[in-house]
């Protein structure tokens, strides 16, 4: 009884510690948000605040392939894919490719419009 009692005990107490572990890829490091902080246009670059954009630009990485994009005060639900530096992500009318690699990430959010994100320390 002592033993059943036990082995039960050690059960419930390792049940949470595998529902804190196993996040998949929570320790990814491309996991975070994401800055604009340039932008070019058929080879002119410029500093974000020339795009007359209201606010920040941000694109958050979370786990499991989710995120967000953000401008100013509008706020859109996306997925997101990285193979190797390839990086895209999809929101429900568009689909983004670019880079990612040492938290520097390069879109092209439309054509010859390419935008630089630095990841948020």
């Amino acid at each position: 009884m002592k033993k059943t009692l036990m082995v039960l005990l050690a059960i419930m107490i390792m049940i949470p510690l595998a529902a804190c572990g196993g996040g998949g890829d929570s320790d990814d490091p491309n996991l975070g948000t994401y800055i604009c902080v340039e932008a070019e246009y058929m080879g002119i670059t410029m500093g974000i605040d020339d795009l007359g954009v209201d606010g920040d630009i941000t694109i958050e990485l979370k786990s499991n392939g989710k995120g967000k994009l953000n401008q100013g005060s509008d706020s859109y639900n996306i997925t997101w894919t990285l193979d190797g530096e390839e990086f895209e992500f999809k929101d429900s009318s568009a689909t983004v490719a670019g880079t990612l690699a040492d938290g520097l990430m390069v879109v092209e959010f439309e054509e010859d419009m390419f935008l630089t994100f630095e990841k948020e320390e």
